[in-house]
């Protein structure tokens, strides 16, 4: 724009300076004679010239404008029939060509066609099972559309394929954020993440329980008071042999929640039966105060019986087992019951017991 006021200015300039100094432009029309000063003249051809320019330049660009656009569309029709038929390596020169266009144009009208290309990519990656090149896919896409429904549930669903749980667990709050999932369907996402999380954790890290202490301190409070996120962890601190540490989180969290109608609960109330801690008689006070709320209860009954046998209280355990049989006859109890008669010498009673814990297993 700059060099045609230049232009103008130059013509005005030449037509002042012809001005004083040229003869008149003298030609006869219809036997009329017509004198035009000679600077109107040259000013005029000179402004003509530059009005001419100027359209021209205009219509150009257009032109140009319109081929790029049809050349744009021409590349990102043959992305996607490269796409069809599976060649996406054909599909990538396509769209490298499309977006040297865009950038040249500095044109982002077209920015839509290269993601929906990152996303079919990214599809046809993972249908192929390559899902780590479709998540590189899908990181470019969630850099430019961070809010993006499906980029985050494509994103989601990748990296649970990977196993990648630390990345998931990161992504969380994004989810959580722009309202990805249901509130029932982002818990249960959640808790996974978590879980696998954990387990992961626990089984790369053989010779420490430190990490897992400190996943499990930094999860979510919900979580902490999970059921099942809580049996993953202790089952975790017994593989260690932190016995005592295990007790308390399992006699914490039931304090809190003792519901014998979740099958989660039932198992860490067995499960603490067989925690061997430094103060077993503080594990069977714990535990008759869970059987005076729920006195027939089968995990709880058991629970004392093992505990019982550990503190050599061989009266209480008997009567605990019995009673737990008397109410349902369950293998474990008869296994546990037949383990007490062997340790107090009855052979015969001992047998017996085994024997009709075997039946029940193999013919309930």
């Amino acid at each position: 724009m700059i060099k045609y006021i230049l232009f103008l200015v130059i013509a005005i300039t030449v037509g002042v300076f012809l001005q004083k100094s040229s003869p008149d432009v003298s030609f006869t029309y219809n036997n009329l004679l017509i004198k035009i000063p000679t600077w109107q003249v040259i000013s005029g051809i000179l402004i003509i010239l530059f009005l001419q320019n100027w359209l021209f330049k205009i219509a150009t660009s257009n032109w140009l404008k319109n081929k790029r656009t049809n050349k744009s569309l021409k590349y990102a029709k043959k992305i996607f029939l490269s796409l069809i038929a599976g060649k996406i390596d054909t599909a990538e020169n396509y769209s490298l060509n499309l977006n040297n266009l865009i950038n040249i144009n500095n044109n982002s009208q077209f920015n839509w066609l290269l993601s929906l290309f990152n996303l079919m990519k990214s599809e046809l990656y993972y249908n192929q099972g390559n899902h780590e090149l479709a998540l590189i896919e899908l990181n470019k896409l969630h850099k430019k559309l961070p809010n993006n429904q499906l980029i985050l549930s494509r994103l989601t669903t990748t990296y649970q394929s990977l196993n990648d749980w630390q990345q998931l667990i990161k992504l969380l709050p994004t989810l959580k954020k722009y309202q990805t999932y249901t509130q029932f369907d982002y818990q249960q996402l959640e808790f996974k993440a978590y879980k696998e999380r954990l387990e992961q954790i626990i089984n790369t890290n053989t010779e420490s329980i430190d990490l897992a202490s400190y996943f499990f301190k930094q999860s979510p409070k919900p979580l902490k008071q999970n059921p099942q996120f809580i049996l993953s962890y202790v089952n975790c601190l017994l593989r260690f042999k932190y016995y005592d540490l295990a007790e308390n989180i399992i006699k914490t969290s039931l304090t809190n929640n003792l519901d014998v109608n979740n099958t989660n609960i039932i198992n860490l109330i067995t499960l603490y039966g067989v925690i061997k801690s430094n103060n077993i008689k503080q594990q069977i006070k714990t535990a008759e105060n869970w059987i005076s709320k729920y006195p027939n209860n089968l995990a709880i009954l058991l629970t004392l019986g093992r505990l019982c046998i550990n503190e050599s209280l061989w009266g209480k355990a008997k009567n605990y087992l019995e009673q737990a049989i008397h109410i349902h006859p369950d293998p474990a109890c008869y296994s546990e019951l037949g383990r007490l008669a062997e340790i107090l010498g009855d052979q015969q009673k001992s047998f017996s017991c085994y024997q009709k814990g075997y039946q029940i297993k193999v013919i309930p």
